[in-house]
């Protein structure tokens, strides 16, 4: 007896597979307070030099006493809500929109990431479909770190796309003392 075979999508030269692939899950709705952090991005680790911005770091060991303060910041998140407790009222002093020129160079950063991700692709398009008018946020507490990314919430996610280890989009020159010309380890690209 011949076998069976499987049915499955054929795709020609004009189908691709994320042309194909379709996101089913509902929106999520929760009843205790809280919402999702995603560090998915493809870029979130790469450093960056954009104007006076950079996100580059002095070595392995400040990305690690870097990466716990990230994770301090996200548990210090933990069953708040979005946009009622970090936003709304100034809930917290460090999360806010990010407009105009900021936003420009958030872009830039953020567009940069992704090139040194992978410099064969063009992400002008992905950029535009990405963030088009999409309001931009930052996140942040008591130290120097300011998570920046999206917040889709259909979804309740906070979708980070750029890390700002050094407190350099909104500038605070008490904490912006460092010598740049120190600062050269990227986490994705140094030599571990």
């Amino acid at each position: 007896m011949a076998k069976k075979k499987k049915k499955g999508i054929r795709l020609d030269k004009q189908t691709s597979i994320n042309n194909v692939v379709v996101n089913t899950l509902p929106p999520l709705k929760f009843k205790s307070g809280g919402f999702f952090i995603d560090l998915t991005f493809e870029g979130l680790y790469y450093s960056v030099n954009v104007g006076k911005f950079y996100n580059f770091l002095k070595d392995q060991e400040e990305f690690i006493k870097n990466f716990f303060q990230i994770r301090e910041l996200i548990n210090k998140l933990k069953n708040k809500e979005f946009v009622a407790d970090l936003i709304i009222n100034n809930g917290m002093t460090h999360c806010h929109v990010i407009s105009g020129d900021k936003r420009d160079l958030v872009l830039e950063a953020i567009r940069n990431s992704l090139i040194s991700y992978d410099n064969n692709k063009n992400y002008e398009k992905f950029m535009d479909e990405i963030f088009g008018e999409e309001k931009i946020y930052q996140i942040g507490f008591d130290k120097s770190i300011r998570l920046i990314g999206t917040y889709e919430e259909s979804y309740n996610i906070f979708r980070i796309y750029l890390i700002d280890y050094h407190h350099l989009v909104y500038p605070d020159y008490k904490r912006n003392d460092k010598n740049k010309r120190n600062y050269n380890y990227c986490p994705m690209k140094s030599c571990v």
